[in-house]
């Protein structure tokens, strides 16, 4: 079997001693830990010495700026005629409503002026009515005390004036 370990890098005792606590908190050899490090850093192309990650800092930018962009063409495309149909469609509502409201209330001055017409004409026909009864009572009762006093022939002439008269109430 071939030994693929065959590059030694010499590094100073305090970075050893790094390397051996970062390998017992991570639970993992110092080659292991080494070749991991340096897969991280050839992967994500970053440089050891930029402590403030400026490559992830762009990346996140970049990021940000591409979803403010599409919050922005998402506003213009659709929010924003969106608003404006909903607007439109408000003020129609509104428009409506008030011409409802404004036929109802026309229609309820309408029907209040007929049924006060109405109540107008019902108390006149109960006026005459009660008028055509106490004409009615007057001729029964001349009729009644003229006819106790006269003969057959004068009450057959008596009642025949008094249908008249009813007639002509």
């Amino acid at each position: 079997m071939e030994d693929l370990n065959i590059k030694t890098i010499r590094f100073p005792v305090e970075t050893d001693n790094k390397l051996i606590k970062m390998a017992d908190k991570f639970g993992r050899s110092k080659i292991n830990l080494f070749k991991q490090m340096v897969d991280y850093f050839y992967r994500t192309k970053k440089d050891p010495l930029d402590v403030n990650d400026e490559l992830l800092k762009n990346t996140i930018i970049k990021g940000h700026q591409n979803l403010t962009g599409f919050i922005k063409t998402q506003e213009q495309t659709l929010l924003i005629p969106m608003k404006l149909d909903v607007d439109r469609m408000i003020g129609s509502q509104i428009k409506i409503l008030d011409c409802f409201n404004k036929q109802i209330l026309e229609h309820n001055q309408h029907s209040s002026q007929q049924q006060t017409d109405l109540i107008k004409q019902i108390n006149q026909m109960l006026q005459a009515k009660e008028q055509l009864k106490t004409k009615f009572i007057y001729l029964l009762d001349g009729y009644i005390k003229a006819s106790m006093t006269l003969s057959a022939k004068e009450k057959e002439e008596l009642l025949k004036r008094t249908r008249e008269q009813v007639k002509l109430l």
